[in-house]
């Protein structure tokens, strides 16, 4: 795990495509306008993405935001071709501490309903707690009530 690089930025942008750029154009409006916010935004964020590489290439990220009483975590994506691997679930465990070392007791997050990573959010103990219903998403939360387990 490494923090963002300026180089991070077109693998990033190509992995939030691939996995939400159907969801976004669906529920929300064209990908250009999209990808143009995250063109912005996501070295605006660049001390709050860690970025996971394997010879050279970008195979995971996370983007989290500090509330003030919770860590949020804005995205989470794993290469399509480390599915399966653990690289998900550490992922999130990365998250979880990070919330622990800022003292936040709650993690939150918001997912496309019909997304397949709902029910991998459901697994690690995150359960929805509230919906925006005109862009088809959920809010999901996890109470931290110990330091997550490696």
């Amino acid at each position: 795990m490494r923090p963002y690089e300026d180089a991070d930025l077109e693998p990033i942008i190509a992995l939030i495509r691939a996995h939400l750029g159907e969801y976004v154009i669906r529920h929300i409006g064209p990908w250009a306008r999209s990808e143009a916010m995250l063109r912005t935004d996501i070295p605006d964020a660049r001390d709050h993405i860690s970025v996971v590489t394997q010879r050279g290439q970008v195979m995971g990220f996370v983007w989290i935001e500090l509330a003030e009483d919770s860590l949020i975590l804005e995205e989470i994506h794993v290469r399509t071709s480390a599915r399966g691997q653990g690289l998900g679930r550490e992922l999130m465990r990365f998250v979880e501490r990070k919330a622990g070392v800022h003292e936040r007791g709650v993690v939150r997050l918001t997912a496309f309903r019909e997304s397949p990573a709902v029910r991998f959010y459901e697994r690690l103990g995150y359960t929805v707690v509230g919906e925006n219903t005109a862009r088809a998403q959920v809010h999901m939360e996890k109470a931290l009530t110990a330091p997550p387990q490696n």
